[in-house]
């Protein structure tokens, strides 16, 4: 019997990265008496580094820019009041477990393609209006995250895409679900 252990950093591969290394282990080892195996990628991570980074060179001042203005006058807080002192955290902590059963998830996709949003633009929505319900704040800013995969070459590469995005979104007083959904929509 023949164990095999692999271990990596988060830093190293995403998600989708795992996926491609166990497809090629697979088709590498299953091929392992075929000589004339060849690595037919042609585009590699170290190509995605050097770009993007070219990229950023060329953009910071735009980037900047936008990152200032989209951020202006936001103020830092707690996305929900603490009832304790950090040093002193001896709070008695609970949670709720909830399933998004097959029935709800229809009627969630159904109600997302009959507003042209997609489900997880529905979710941001509903934790904006979570922390403003439980928190009161008005402006409100998530953090999020998207594959970093652009390019069509990269969905077959192991490297670390990951791209984290902020996403802010103001809360009027008399502002509806829809019309919540809607601002988080256009952001």
């Amino acid at each position: 019997e023949n164990i095999l252990l692999f271990t990596t950093h988060h830093i190293v591969m995403d998600g989708l990265s795992l996926e491609v290394f166990n497809e090629e282990f697979i088709k590498s080892y299953n091929s392992l008496n075929d000589a004339e195996r060849q690595d037919d990628k042609k585009f590699q991570f170290k190509d995605y580094s050097e770009s993007i980074n070219a990229e950023l060179v060329i953009n910071k001042t735009k980037n900047e820019n936008f990152w200032v203005k989209y951020i202006k006058n936001y103020e830092t807080k707690y996305s929900f009041e603490r009832d304790f002192i950090n040093r002193k955290n001896n709070q008695q902590a609970n949670s709720y477990t909830f399933e998004f059963v097959e029935d709800l998830t229809s009627n969630l996709k159904q109600f997302c393609i009959a507003r042209k949003v997609t489900l997880y633009t529905l979710l941001a929505t509903s934790v904006n209006a979570l922390i403003n319900t439980m928190s009161n704040h008005k402006d409100i800013i998530i953090g999020t995250v998207n594959s970093g995969r652009e390019l069509f070459e990269l969905n077959g590469e192991i490297g670390m895409f990951v791209k984290t995005l902020l996403l802010r979104t103001q809360i009027n007083s008399n502002q509806t679900f829809i019309a919540l959904l809607d601002d988080v929509k256009s952001n």
